[in-house]
């Protein structure tokens, strides 16, 4: 079977944390890890639909 798309292999570092919540989305999305991270990026490529959170400051709280 041939792909029609040409891809490429990349090491990624991420919180353990993360990588398990990504597997479970995987699982109910029956998609591996990788399906499952390609997918949410190929998802994030509108620019109309980058969300910023910006962190909070504790310090401003009084």
């Amino acid at each position: 079977m041939e792909h029609s798309k040409k891809t490429t292999s990349i090491q990624v570092r991420m919180p353990d944390d993360l990588k398990a919540w990504l597997k479970n989305k995987a699982s109910q999305n029956f998609r591996s890890l990788n399906g499952e991270i390609v997918a949410r990026l190929e998802g994030g490529k509108d620019p109309l639909v980058i969300e910023v959170t910006p962190k909070s400051d504790d310090s401003d709280t009084e």
